[in-house]
């Protein structure tokens, strides 16, 4: 439970609106607009990075790929970010803070919204997911049934089979935890030694920049069973060594992470990350 939370998202909402910086802002939180530009600015200032929309949201929104290139026989990456919408983009800034889900609905639903990392072609349906439309955790009415998703799993599949793709990282907010698979069961990988021991690499190297010390172990016994989610299928497509990230904090502030800590949690995160990636 976090404390005052009707408080912390005034103050945020009024940060956001009071902000009259130009172009992004690194110790801000920054509109959906903004991040956009950005990303384009990168891609047209360097000649290593592409840019492309991989498909749309249910808003019509574009999904970007930033892609940089490594060279030739390196491994390749995947950082999956913003998956839930308070985490922090589109409808969230404007009419519901901490809304988690996308924005779909269907005929005979009673309410909008599926829980994108719940809906993906991995154990859907299992343990962790709701078949209620008005729950936190709606998984949708099938799998991949979300356009999201769709053009999440085709990407990743794709970097699987022609990119040489060996690492996956999926960011959320918030809890400071590093996890592996499986998010389905508590059964362990075969591969839980070498998962736990790179994981392991992460989190020290990560706690060596500012203090903070990640717990760390399998989604389903770490955190809670959620199924169908980017990890697990990431891993059943050959990309074993998938991760999920929850940052900052440990729930004081929760999805409301004050902007101050924007700039240290990046740094720490980032440290990690290079960490646990050459580790592999």
């Amino acid at each position: 439970m976090i404390p005052n939370i009707g408080k912390l998202i005034r103050e945020q909402e009024l940060l956001s609106q009071s902000s009259n910086s130009v172009g992004i802002s690194f110790d801000q939180y920054n509109s959906l607009e903004d991040i956009e530009a950005y990303l384009n600015e990168v891609a047209d200032s360097n000649n290593n990075a592409t840019l492309r929309s991989i498909g749309k949201t249910v808003e019509g929104r574009d999904i970007w790929q930033l892609k940089f290139s490594v060279g030739s026989g390196k491994p390749a990456a995947w950082f999956d970010c913003n998956i839930h919408a308070r985490e922090w983009l589109c409808f969230t800034w404007s009419n519901d803070r901490m809304w988690r889900k996308n924005r779909n609905k269907y005929d005979g639903e009673l309410c909008y919204g599926i829980d994108l990392n719940r809906n993906f072609d991995d154990h859907f349906g299992g343990e962790g997911t709701s078949g209620e439309s008005c729950a936190e955790t709606y998984r949708g009415p099938s799998a991949a049934s979300e356009p999201e998703t769709q053009a999440t799993q085709a990407a990743i599949i794709d970097l699987a089979e022609n990119a040489n793709l060996e690492v996956l990282y999926s960011l959320h907010s918030y809890s400071e935890l590093w996890m592996y698979a499986f998010g389905w069961t508590d059964e362990l990988p075969d591969e839980a030694n070498e998962l736990h021991r790179v994981t392991a690499i992460g989190v020290d190297a990560l706690a060596a920049v500012h203090g903070i010390e990640y717990t760390y172990g399998p989604i389903s016994t770490t955190n809670y069973p959620a199924s169908s989610n980017t990890v697990d299928f990431g891993y059943y497509h050959g990309v074993t060594h998938s991760y999920t990230l929850e940052l900052r904090d440990k729930g004081l502030h929760g999805f409301l992470l004050p902007e101050n800590q924007i700039i240290p949690t990046a740094e720490e995160t980032w440290a990690g990350l290079i960490a646990a990636t050459l580790a592999v």
